[in-house]
């Protein structure tokens, strides 16, 4: 009686027969995918894989909606000298695009060279600006750093293109020395390429991928799914031994679709560990590699079937002879180190997990080494070998407070790793005032050569634009606005003709505005400012994280919230904190999937403890090794890699174990191991040999520390591991059989099979369950929370509606706005100099009343003065009378003693001569000179003695009386001159005082005149002032209702741009109007998105439920009805793999990750109850 064909069966006849359909479909889809591979968007940055929540995502989330960011380039130039850098400075700065060049010197002759360019970076004009620079300076051994025309993606790119040529080499190679015939190469070489095409082509339903998953996915993909078509192209051969060219096709791939589902679990087990790393571009790895896997998967199903039947006729003609050796010596020495090599490998063991405890991990690719680094590497590792190192760091605080920005500024200088602290607040523009300060309209005028008048228009005009008019209405004076608002505004007001300046004044303004504004775009936006650290410190280690702490610590102080950090340093310090987590998360969850999945495969508990460990161990050991080398490991290479190898080259370990289970049935041990791996040495060495040169050519090829670090690790890991599979797990099999055997689930242990089907079927009914209450439970919680999403939107947009109208009825008023702003500005300055100028008119009055009383006062004390020298006059000549009178008496009396004197006075003369004569001999001691002259001395004395005789004198008396008489009539003479010029200053005096009086008389005159004129004019400012005072504040009362309209659009408009999304899109938009109607689009769409996400993830639900329901079905039916289960389960697996993919494109959530866990579990389950029913019926069939 014939056996009914299997489902499977009946499948893959119906694949086969179709083959031309097959053909059709993937030509269509490869023709798609060459074109869709050209929607793939890249991202370069590594930094937008941190989580959304992070300070560093965060940070740079603003800075790139809220600032702009020029060029910049760094020039080493080594072996010169000061005069050779400025002159090469000088050529620099001639240079189209460049906008400024300074350089450094250092002890050893280098110098560097940094270059501003004038436009912003990643800009067409920079790139040609920087090759305009690598032009200029080649030849001359100058190392030039820029990112402007450099994509790392491109050059990954080239740089894969060239190894694609290598690999396609080996893998020619290797196909060729393992196959059994020359045409199954191409049939296996059209199966990869039409995979790694289409997974290409549809990483566009990504929307944008890493520059890791674009250049590296398609290498991965070939090393890891070579074995899927090796597995089917093997079992079509041993078919095909027996059965024709048709049959053996269907009859292998019913075998291999059951094996190669299982293999690829374990690898898609690694890969979705990878999925839940905070690290996103660990997600998007594993997300484009889960892909891969799939992708190839269905190729080998539904492609390669077509291939073998059309090339099969080929593959019998083209028979060689093996080229792939036995090693039953290896299975020998298993066997005779079975006691020897588990010991040893349990010691490397230990030390190899002590080492890989120990690795030195970093955070940036900065401290990496690549054997083929780029020009921009090379560069860059040479200005830190001459410069040391440096690190640019970006402190992002909110705007509004230019005081404290300024302290923290200082505060961050001080620092002794800060090299400079540049921000808007300290920046210096003229007159030792910074941009950030605020002045008033009388320093304004000074700094911008402006008149007087022209600033307080200015200032007026400021304040009414700025919703300021009350306060410049009551106080222009000490109204004061910051520097850079006022050049900004200044400009913005000379260009539409508002403000007419001379020609050189417009001209300075205009340079000084243009350098603020290229200034405030890189530092300064509405909501937030930014200052820019230049650290002496790289970019990775425990010091800088250090230094980031305490920086973080300054910054608090003045900005609690709302602040960030932002830098490759940043970057690094982020990537630290996420990787602890990431690495204990990809780890266990590697380790537990790939064990679960071992565990349904062999139905043992031992056996996934020792396939585990064997891969586990080579992965300790491969990263163990650097801490010998003194290498440093890139974290998210250890992740990556360590994922890979877990999911991967456990395949190498399954089927060495799954040929010694399958040996160990009918054999003893030792023949067991040497027949298991002589069937597993081509699969592994072909599988292997691929993926170690994968792996070693990016490692040795690709100039990123990240994609090369990959490579290496991935390449030197499978290499380790192909050798404990073949040099250890033999060992560790051989002497773990018994215990492989005792921990054995019922099944293994020969149990009856329907017992295990059970076991199986309940397992599966209790995940069903799970299934089917999660999944609606799920939906109806999307549904509330989209619904929530949608009546915020709805809300969102009414408000940009209500904003776009207020926005359109302001700008209809525009006109009458600015006229009534004008109106206002001058109205102010009108005010404000009528009154400067009524204030000083009164001055001036109040000056010149109290001059004229001064004068009349003067007048009155001249007056007085005068009379007093007539009275001076007159007494004076008074004491000239009596002074004559007395000289006329002195001269009476010395007429009547002259006589007497002038015959006495000689004589007495004489007689003194004689005696002091005399004295001096006797005093001398010459007594006989002293007695010669004595005669003569007594002669002397009796002759004036005798001429006074009958005078009436003595001679003393006659002295005396002519000494006084000689005064007397001296005083007379001096009293008579004292006199004479008294009378002549009193009558300079009197004709003084006249002219004072008439001079004092005729100003009085004049300032009685002009001031009645001036207390006429002051009666009429006063009307005028009070007249345009009434004006002002007419004005000022239609002025306010518009600045309060303006004011609440642009609190709305505020409130708009906290979305991110939105702050993107209007980043140009030219008016409030503008972003109002972007609101709208946005928010619209947003809605439809919602609304979109709500039914896709229904939908998904609504699978995910069908899937647990047919699972329940099938269970409930498996009882009477294996073959019904077996459809249900079937079909519930396939349901399962859509959901899984849906899921993992749709992104992760609390809810998702639940269904997510859910759906692999009913997947795996779906797999594992199928399998069993189908072997209890093959069984009962037998």
């Amino acid at each position: 009686m014939n056996q009914k064909p299997s489902p499977l069966h009946r499948a893959s006849e119906w694949i086969v027969d179709h083959y031309r359909l097959f053909f059709v479909v993937f030509a269509a889809l490869l023709v798609f995918s060459a074109v869709a591979s050209g929607w793939v968007k890249v991202e370069n940055d590594v930094a937008a894989y941190l989580p959304a929540d992070s300070e560093t995502r965060q940070g740079l989330d603003i800075m790139e909606q809220e600032f702009q960011t020029y060029g910049s380039a760094k020039i080493l130039l080594r072996d010169t000298d000061a005069d050779a850098a400025a002159a090469t400075a000088e050529q620099i700065r001639a240079v189209d695009g460049v906008d400024s060049c300074t350089y450094t010197m250092n002890d050893t002759g280098s110098a560097l060279l940094s270059v501003s360019l004038s436009d912003l970076e990643g800009s067409d004009t920079c790139a040609q600006t920087v090759q305009a620079l690598r032009d200029l300076l080649d030849g001359s051994g100058a190392y030039i750093y820029s990112a402007e025309g450099y994509s790392i993606s491109d050059q990954i790119n080239g740089e894969v293109r060239g190894l694609l040529v290598i690999v396609a080499i080996i893998l020619v190679t290797v196909l060729t020395f393992t196959s059994s015939t020359y045409a199954e190469v191409p049939i296996l070489l059209i199966t990869f390429l039409a995979a790694a095409l289409i997974n290409k082509g549809t990483n566009f339903v990504f929307g944008t991928i890493s520059f890791v998953s674009n250049a590296v996915a398609i290498l991965l993909q070939l090393a890891m799914s070579v074995d899927y078509a090796i597995i089917f192209c093997n079992r079509y051969k041993q078919a095909h031994e027996t059965l024709p060219v048709r049959e053996a096709v269907i009859e292998s791939l019913e075998k291999s679709i059951t094996v190669i589902s299982s293999s690829s679990l374990t690898t898609i087990a690694g890969l979705v560990a990878m999925t839940f790393m905070k690290f996103g571009l660990g997600r998007d790895l594993g997300i484009v590699l889960i892909k891969a896997i799939l992708i190839s998967m269905l190729t080998v199903f539904l492609l390669m079937p077509g291939l073998l039947l059309k090339l099969g006729p080929a593959m019998d003609k083209t028979k060689h002879r093996n080229f792939v050796p036995k090693i039953s010596g290896v299975g020998r020495l298993a066997w005779w180190t079975r006691r020897v090599v588990p010991l040893v490998f349990a010691a490397v063991l230990v030390v190899a997990c002590i080492g890989a405890n120990r690795v030195s991990y970093v955070y940036s690719e900065a401290p990496l080494k690549t054997h083929n680094a780029d020009a921009n590497r090379t560069a860059s590792q040479a200005i830190t070998d001459d410069f040391g190192d440096e690190t640019v760091l970006a402190v992002v605080v909110p705007a509004g407070d230019y005081t404290r920005e300024a302290a923290l500024l200082d505060a961050l200088s001080a620092l002794p790793e800060v090299k400079s602290a540049v921000g808007i607040a300290g920046t210096e523009a003229a007159g030792g005032y910074r941009l950030a300060d605020a002045v008033d309209y009388r320093t304004f005028a000074q700094l911008s050569d402006v008149d007087s008048t022209s600033a307080q228009a200015l200032f007026a005009l400021y304040a009414a634009e700025n919703g300021a008019a009350q306060t410049a209405a009551q106080d222009l004076s000490g109204y004061q606005v910051p520097l850079l608002k006022l050049f900004e505004f200044l400009n913005d007001k000379i260009a539409d003709g508002t403000v007419t300046l001379s020609a050189a004044q417009a001209a300075q303004v205009t340079a000084l505005s243009s350098q603020l504004e290229r200034a405030s775009a890189q530092l300064e936006s509405t909501s937030y400012h930014r200052l820019v650290l230049t650290l002496a410190a790289a970019s990775d280690g425990d010091e800088t994280f250090a230094l980031l702490d305490r920086i973080h610590a300054v910054v608090h102080q003045y900005y609690p919230t709302d602040s960030y950090l932002v830098g490759d340093a940043m970057s690094a310090y982020g990537s630290e904190q996420t990787f602890t987590q990431d690495n204990v998360m990809v780890s266990a969850m590697s380790i537990l999937m790939v064990m679960l999945v071992l565990l349904f495969t062999f139905r043992s508990l031992g056996m996934p403890i020792l396939l585990t460990l064997v891969i586990q161990g080579s992965i300790w050991i491969n990263f163990g090794i650097t801490v010998l080398t003194g290498e440093y490991v890139l974290f998210m290479v250890y992740l990556v890699a360590s994922a890979i190898q877990m999911g991967c080259n456990v395949d190498y370990a399954i089927v060495v174990a799954s040929h010694y289970t399958e040996a160990r049935a009918d054999q003893g041990p030792r023949e067991a191991m040497i027949t298991a791996l002589n069937l597993a040495f081509p699969t592994i060495i072909t599988s292997g040999t691929m993926l170690i040169s994968a792996g070693l050519l990016i490692g040795a090829r690709v100039s990123s520390g990240a994609v090369a670090g990959m490579g290496r690790f991935v390449g030197v890991g499978s290499l380790i591991t192909v050798f404990l599979v073949l040099f250890v797990l033999p060992q560790l099999l051989l002497l773990g059989d018994t215990f492989v055997r005792r921990t054995a689930l019922p099944a293994q242990r020969r149990l009856p099979l329907p017992a295990a089907s059970r076991a199986a079927r309940w397992v599966l009914l209790a995940a069903a369950v799970f299934v089917m209450a999660v999944s609606p439970w799920s939906a109806v919680r999307t549904q509330q929370e989209r619904a929530d999403r949608v009546e915020a939107d709805t809300q969102l947009c009414d408000s940009a509606r209500l904003l776009g109208e207020l926005a359109a009825s302001l700008g209809a008023q525009q006109e009458t706005y600015d006229a009534l702003k004008l109106s206002f500005a001058t109205g102010v300055v009108t005010d404000n100099v009528g009154q400067s100028r009524l204030q000083s008119g009164q001055a001036e009055y109040d000056a010149g009343s109290e001059k004229l009383a001064a004068a009349k006062a003067q007048y009155a004390a001249g007056q007085a003065q005068l009379e007093q020298g007539k009275a001076d006059y007159a007494a004076g000549q008074e004491k000239l009378a009596a002074a004559k009178e007395e000289y006329a008496a002195g001269q009476a009396q010395l007429a009547k003693i002259q006589p007497v004197y002038d015959a006495v006075h000689p004589a007495y003369q004489r007689y003194l001569d004689r005696q002091a004569e005399y004295d001096a001999a006797v005093a001398s001691g010459d007594l006989a000179k002293a007695a010669l002259l004595w005669p003569g001395v007594t002669a002397q004395k009796q002759l004036y003695e005798t001429q006074l005789l009958g005078t009436g004198y003595s001679i003393e008396s006659l002295v005396q009386a002519y000494e006084a008489g000689q005064a007397k009539l001296s005083e007379g003479a001096a009293q008579i001159a004292a006199a004479e010029q008294q009378l002549q200053d009193a009558q300079a005096q009197l004709v003084a005082g006249q002219q004072a009086l008439d001079a004092a008389a005729a100003e009085i005159a004049a300032g009685q005149s002009k001031l009645d004129t001036a207390a006429g004019t002051l009666a009429s400012g006063r009307q005028t002032l009070a007249a345009n005072r009434q004006q002002l504040a007419q004005d000022l009362a239609e002025l306010t209702p518009y600045e309060d309209d303006t004011e609440r659009l642009e609190r709305g408009i505020a409130v708009l741009m906290q979305d991110e999304a939105l702050r993107a899109r209007a980043g140009s938009a030219a008016s409030y109007g503008d972003i109002c109607a972007l609101a709208q689009d946005l928010y619209a769409a947003d809605m439809d998105t919602a609304r979109t996400e709500a039914a896709v993830w229904t939908g998904i639900c609504i699978a995910l439920f069908a899937a647990g329901a047919l699972a329940f079905a099938g269970v409930c039916l498996g009882h009477r009805r294996g073959k019904a289960m077996a459809w249900c389960t079937a079909l519930a697996a396939i349901l399962s793999v859509g959901c899984l993919i849906a899921m993992l494109a749709a992104g992760h959530g609390a809810l998702r990750t639940l269904c997510l866990c859910a759906v692999l579990a009913l997947l795996v389950l779906a797999f594992v109850a199928a399998g069993l029913t189908l072997r209890q019926r093959a069984q009962r069939a037998q």
